[in-house]
């Protein structure tokens, strides 16, 4: 079970509105406006509502900042409020990015697929330049072509939560989750299952 996460049976929580639910063992659950959504591999599902604050979220930017704010560029900084969790997937679990064609590693997932750039850009607030704003100097770029299913040879750990805003109409938000893997571009035996061009 993931850290954060909750055990097989009834959802309970201050405030929590609808009883009777029940969370899949192995859920990621973190929150939407006071709604519990939980996300499985290949869906996400509102199961209750409430009265949430942070404690739902194993690491935030305001109490606890975790793992990821210690890694370069701080990657906890790409999560709404800096608010994840730390989730275990099994080996063969796949999992989705957007990218270039013949580039199919990098850091940033979903549990589904994309269906198109602008879907990205917004939903998952991926700017196609980054730029410092206290200098103005281009740090980066994110081209997208090409969305990227990748298949997990082994037991991995990864980072899960909302996506933060990054300005402009980067909006992403509460209603989107994203995953960030360490270390995937050294990591041996990931097979791309599925690749198709996005528009």
């Amino acid at each position: 079970m993931p850290d954060g996460g909750r055990a097989a049976g009834q959802l309970t929580a201050p405030g929590v509105t609808a009883t009777g639910d029940t969370v899949p063992a192995g859920s990621v659950v973190y929150t939407n406006s006071g709604k519990y959504w939980v996300f499985t591999p290949d869906q996400k599902l509102p199961v209750a509502s409430g009265n949430v604050t942070f404690a739902d979220y194993t690491f935030n930017s305001a109490v606890n900042p975790g793992p990821l704010a210690e890694l370069p560029n701080n990657p906890a900084s790409n999560f709404f409020g800096g608010q994840y969790n730390s989730v275990s997937y099994p080996a063969g679990t796949i999992l989705y990015r957007a990218g270039v064609e013949g580039q199919p590693t990098g850091n940033w997932f979903t549990t589904s697929p994309a269906e198109s750039i602008t879907q990205v850009r917004i939903n998952l607030a991926v700017k196609p330049q980054w730029i410092d704003s206290a200098t103005g100097i281009l740090q980066a770029t994110s081209p997208i072509d090409t969305i990227y299913g990748i298949r997990f040879p082994n037991d991995f750990t990864a980072y899960g939560g909302p996506v933060g805003y990054q300005d402009g109409v980067y909006l992403g938000g509460q209603n989107f989750y994203q995953l960030f893997v360490p270390g995937t571009r050294t990591m041996d035996g990931l097979v791309v299952v599925f690749k198709e061009p996005l528009k």
